[in-house]
């Protein structure tokens, strides 16, 4: 056989099995595709903290909440702290530990997913067997115009851990809270 022949035969055998898949039909026009059809998902579990100010100090709210393991579980953080605040280590400016490596930040009108922030008023830092857990959590625009921040993460180990914010800043350190996964 021919060259030219061999590569006829060979067009019409990839032909022939994309009509077989239907392959050929998902490359055809607009009007021959099928309709779209909506997926429906399950929302995620969500646990929502806030930063405010109490007695004179930035705080978070609440000290305490309750997770499942092994479940994607979206982290919404609410921050009324304007002010930027010095970390202790660089790496406190890096996400760590969700899903992506990422975080949504929400500052304003601006929308961003982010891998690192170029400054922080506190982070969420947490680490538990399998898991080393840092959102650097931006300063607010103002006490009026929170930041919000939105992670996902999934925690591998049942167990009771506490979480920190690694911020040096004015007034006391070492804001604490825990997170009962069960």
């Amino acid at each position: 056989m021919s060259a030219l022949r061999l590569s006829r035969v060979a067009t019409g055998l990839v032909v022939a099995l994309l009509l077989a898949t239907g392959l050929l039909a998902a490359l055809g026009s607009a009007a021959a595709r099928p309709a779209v059809t909506s997926v429906t998902t399950q929302p995620l579990p969500t646990v929502s903290l806030t930063i405010q100010l109490q007695g004179g100090l930035y705080v978070f709210s609440p000290h305490q909440v309750a997770v499942a393991s092994q479940t994607p579980v979206a982290v919404r953080i609410v921050n009324y702290d304007p002010i930027r605040g010095g970390v202790l280590a660089p790496s406190y400016l890096a996400v760590s530990g969700t899903i992506g490596g990422s975080e949504l930040v929400l500052m304003g009108s601006t929308v961003a997913i982010v891998h690192q922030v170029a400054a922080v008023s506190q982070t969420f830092t947490m680490v538990t067997p399998g898991l080393r857990l840092n959102a650097p959590i931006p300063p607010a625009l103002s006490p009026l115009s929170p930041t919000v921040v939105i992670f996902t993460v999934v925690f591998p180990a049942a167990g009771t851990f506490v979480w920190t914010t690694n911020v040096l800043g004015p007034g006391p350190h070492g804001v604490a809270g825990v997170v009962v996964i069960s």
